[in-house]
């Protein structure tokens, strides 16, 4: 029964939204794979690269994706060996989140304490830092 005065609407229910999500989740990852993100101006690019040379921690993410699903894993830590490591824990929180939510499934949840957090943090940062660097093995890092 409604409420006098407050306006009902009917929605998607989580299941069906999350169908939908994960298809269009799906699609952007075919798209990926299927185009080169250097390619055309399809996918967007880093704004903090663009105007200032300067490669932040998720430059060549996208290059990333593109090699890991053609299956060039060593290419993709060339482009950023950082979303390489971290993709698989990731995509297992997702699937976790996805799956409880949609699905009711029940999988381990990935315990982080803060102090990882803040680790995190300072690895991202350190990472960037050293992607910039001039000089021998600093330039591996880069894009």
């Amino acid at each position: 029964m409604r409420a006098p005065g407050v306006l009902h609407r009917e929605g998607l229910g989580n299941r069906t939204a999350g169908l939908l999500l994960l298809a269009l989740l799906g699609s952007v990852v075919l798209a990926l794979g299927a185009w080169y993100p250097e390619s055309g101006r399809f996918l967007p690019r880093c704004l903090l690269h663009e105007t200032t040379g300067l490669h932040c921690s998720g430059c060549g993410g996208q290059r990333a994706v593109h090699a890991l699903l053609q299956g060039r894993v060593l290419a993709a830590l060339g482009y950023n060996a950082l979303l390489v490591l971290a993709l698989p824990f990731v995509l297992y929180t997702g699937v976790r989140s996805a799956g409880a939510g949609w699905f009711g499934w029940k999988l381990p949840r990935l315990r982080i304490r803060a102090a990882w957090i803040w680790g995190l943090l300072i690895v991202i940062l350190l990472f960037t830092l050293a992607r910039n660097l001039p000089g021998e093995p600093f330039r591996y890092l880069a894009p």
